[in-house]
């Protein structure tokens, strides 16, 4: 039985755990259709397994307000539960979340607060918070944490504006670009935001703001909580990460300029970093964070775990480890890094795509591996469609597998 087939019968039977794995260790995707037409959400919806429902729409399944989808899955229900559910996602979600697995990553590590190297105590609430996300998301905590807040551990925020769940809807935003706001505490939000220079998020809670009273106005929904996602806000995330990128790549390997050339480039690892731990790649040193590193890959865990911290470099006025990889190139390690960051990935060609799919697997980086291998199946052709082949089951690539069928499929007769 193929994976596909596997995930429509897992939604039939209500195997939330099983769904979980051929979705997130096996990329299948949630919006695939079957022969009579049906996505694995209406399954779930007809056979009444509401908690596999919601992992579906949180995942990305799509459920369009006023579309056969929607409108079939709604009424398909089994339980009252599953049809609020279904109704209240379309009515307040505009768009269905995309599931990305780098939106999981900064959720887990605000959520977990790995590798934290501050603590802001809101009214006795605290939060373990990293420097760098906050930095490079907000001029106002960067400002701070290079003024009134440098070289300081715990950060104490005692003003009667500064509500503990308001603070926590900032961070959700400052972390993962979206924001669940309680309706009751939209004020308090809107004026935080304000106040931490995000103009574009205090617009975008307006506007979603005066969505949902038009919504609640025409549908008579009860609407507790909104989600805001916009998508220029979403661009601008991906671009406030791609800076600590620049700043964790070495200057050697920009293509710009060399380290030194320029009186500035001395300073560029001192700006807005707070990094804590050195990559050395043949002599070029990737200045990073463990809990980017450690969210990506088991690997690094056991590294930072087991290794004996018998090197160091000197950053300023800290002491990092310094941890040697070998038989990895540079450039290839800079793709790595890149794809851990921001979530983008840079080839120039199929063979850098391939060495940095070997690399990431023998790191552990199973998200990269599988862009890759998506990467190589848009490459296609009769020249390397077997060998391709052969690269997805050693890799287990199911996406370029069926990739490979799917070219073989329509060109049977070439073959």
């Amino acid at each position: 039985m193929t994976y596909q087939a596997q995930l429509f019968q897992c939604c039939r039977e209500g195997d939330l755990q099983k769904a979980q794995f051929l979705h997130e260790e096996k990329d299948v995707d949630l919006n695939l259709r079957d022969i009579w037409d049906s996505s694995p959400l209406y399954y779930a919806c007809l056979c009444g397994h509401f908690e596999l429902v919601e992992y579906l729409l949180q995942n990305g399944a799509k459920c369009v307000e006023n579309s056969f989808d929607g409108e079939r899955c709604l009424y398909g229900a089994l339980t009252n539960d599953i049809k609020n559910l279904i109704k209240n996602w379309k009515q307040v979600h505009t768009r269905g979340l995309r599931r990305e697995r780098h939106y999981d990553m900064m959720r887990s590590l605000l959520d977990k607060g790995s590798f934290y190297d501050v603590i802001m105590n809101v009214h006795g609430r605290q939060f373990k918070v990293h420097r760098y996300i906050l930095s490079a998301r907000s001029e106002y905590f960067a400002d701070a944490f290079s003024n009134k807040w440098k070289n300081v551990d715990e950060v104490n925020i005692s003003h009667h504006a500064v509500t503990a769940d308001a603070f926590a809807c900032l961070l959700q935003y400052l972390y993962t670009g979206r924001m669940d706001i309680q309706c009751d505490m939209v004020g308090q939000v809107k004026r935080l935001a304000k106040n931490c220079r995000l103009d574009l998020l205090h617009q975008e809670i307006i506007k979603v703001e005066l969505r949902c009273w038009f919504k609640i106005k025409k549908y008579g929904l009860k609407i507790k909580t909104i989600l805001t996602y916009p998508t220029h806000t979403h661009c601008m995330f991906r671009d406030d990460l791609r800076k600590l990128v620049d700043h964790v790549i070495p200057p050697s390997l920009h293509d710009w300029v060399e380290d030194g050339i320029l009186p500035f480039t001395k300073m560029w690892r001192e700006t807005l970093l707070f990094p804590d731990v050195c990559f050395n790649i043949d002599n070029h040193l990737f200045l990073g964070h463990k809990a980017i590193f450690c969210a990506c890959s088991d690997y690094f865990t056991a590294l930072f775990e087991d290794h004996f911290l018998e090197n160091s470099f000197h950053s300023g006025t800290r002491v990092l480890p310094m941890i040697t990889l070998t038989h990895i190139s540079p450039q290839i390690f800079k793709n790595v890094v890149v794809s851990m960051y921001s979530d983008e990935v840079e080839f120039t060609s199929m063979d850098t795509a391939y060495e940095t799919m070997c690399t990431s697997h023998m790191l552990l980086f199973h998200g990269l591996t599988r862009r890759c291998g998506q990467i190589l199946g848009q490459h296609l052709d009769e020249s390397n469609l077997f060998p391709l082949l052969e690269v997805a089951r050693n890799f287990d690539l199911p996406k370029l597998e069926d990739m490979c069928a799917m070219y073989m499929a329509k060109g049977l007769n070439k073959l």
